[in-house]
């Protein structure tokens, strides 16, 4: 007969003890289970992002473009724009998965940093119907339309002032305003804080 020996860890948690945890009825949250990343294939120019299994362009294009212009050109390339949520997943995992710092930050920088005005367009519009405010997003051109496949009615989100960026909706809109209502855009960068 021969001798089985068994890993130290299994999915990232330790084997010697897991019968007792599992009888005292203690559980393992997935947190507390450390899986490694699968990996993806690299594509040249993008980052690729597990939480929303999306490739992200490094690079803004299409800047001379308006957000109608950008989708079209966007869905004739078979590619998307990122919905206000899937941005801040990006940004998340620039700030804390990416492997290469540098270029993480070069690419926060360049979203983010004050001294010229940065934008990005993101895959939302906003639409009153009744008394309510809807966010639309997920849209296509169908029959020369450009059309939402997705709308939800607005979540509590804050309205012109500037926003503490750890408070965000389940659609990626902030929630709560900063302390600090009188920055001074001279010389200033805007800190990017993870929205966990």
């Amino acid at each position: 007969m021969k001798k089985i020996i068994l890993p130290k860890t299994i999915f990232g948690a330790e084997v010697k003890g897991a019968m007792q945890r599992v009888l005292s009825g203690n559980k393992v949250s997935k947190n507390d289970i450390n899986l490694p990343a699968a990996p993806s294939p690299s594509i040249n120019g993008f980052v690729y992002v597990p939480s929303i299994n999306l490739y992200v362009a490094k690079e803004r294009s299409l800047h001379e473009k308006n957000w109608n212009q950008a989708h079209e050109e966007l869905q004739k390339q078979g590619n998307q724009m990122l919905t206000i949520p899937d941005f801040w997943k990006f940004v998340d995992y620039l700030k804390n998965g990416y492997s290469d710092k540098n270029e993480a930050q070069r690419i926060l920088d360049n979203l983010f940093k004050v001294g010229k005005w940065r934008a990005e367009w993101l895959d939302a519009s906003f639409e009153k119907k009744g008394k309510d405010l809807y966010i639309n997003s997920l849209h296509r051109f169908n029959n020369g339309d450009l059309t939402p496949q997705n709308s939800e009615k607005l979540e509590h989100c804050l309205e012109d002032c500037y926003a503490d960026l750890n408070s965000i909706n389940n659609q990626g809109l902030l929630t709560q305003k900063s302390p600090v209502q009188d920055l001074s855009f001279q010389d200033r960068e805007i800190k990017i804080f993870s929205h966990r």
